[in-house]
C-alpha cells in the first residue's frame, strides 16, 4: 500500500442567510472533488472551516460516499431517510470551542482521528452537508469555506 499526501480540497458550502435553529439543515450536500483515487480509500486527516460571519456556532458536517439526494429543506430540521443515513461515512463535529477568533471571521480546525473514507465505486468525490447544532445563528455572507486534507491510498 502506497500513501501520498494530496493537496487540500476546498469547497464553499452555500448556506441560507436567515437565522438557524438547532437541528436545521444548513447546506445541501456539496461535492468535494478528487479527494480519493478511483476505487481506493483515502484518509481525512484535517478539516478546516472558515466562518466568514464570525458566528462560531456548533456544526455537524456529514460526509457521504455518494450524493445523498434531498436531505430536507435548508433552514428547517434535517429530514434524512434510512437509505441516506447508510451512505454517511463519518460525522465531523465542529464545536464553538474549536474556533479561533480572527476579528471579523472565525476559523475552526476540530481535532479528530484520521477517518478512512471510500466513495462509491468508480468515484473520486465525497459529499458534505452541514447541520446547525447551535440555535439563533445567522450567516449574512451565505457561505462557509471548508478545507479537507486527505492522504490517498493507492
Amino acid at each position: 500500500m502506497a500513501l501520498r499526501v494530496d493537496d487540500v480540497a476546498e469547497v464553499i458550502l452555500p448556506i441560507d442567510t436567515a437565522a438557524y435553529a438547532a437541528g436545521d439543515l444548513m447546506s445541501l450536500a456539496t461535492e468535494v472533488e478528487r479527494v480519493c483515487v478511483e476505487n481506493h480509500p483515502s484518509y481525512i486527516v484535517s478539516l478546516t472551516v472558515l466562518d466568514y460571519d464570525d458566528q462560531g456556532g456548533d456544526i455537524d458536517l456529514l460526509v457521504f460516499r455518494t450524493h445523498p439526494g434531498v436531505l430536507g429543506v435548508v433552514n428547517a430540521p434535517i429530514a434524512i431517510t434510512n437509505a441516506q443515513a447508510q451512505e454517511i461515512l463519518c460525522c465531523v463535529l465542529v464545536r464553538a470551542a474549536d474556533y479561533i477568533d480572527l476579528g471579523a471571521q472565525r476559523l475552526a480546525q476540530p481535532e479528530f482521528y484520521a477517518r478512512k473514507v471510500r466513495p462509491a465505486d468508480g468515484q473520486t468525490s465525497l459529499w458534505v452537508a452541514a447541520v446547525c447544532r447551535t440555535g439563533q445563528v445567522t450567516y449574512p455572507s451565505g457561505r462557509l469555506l471548508l478545507k479537507v486534507g486527505t492522504v490517498k491510498e493507492e
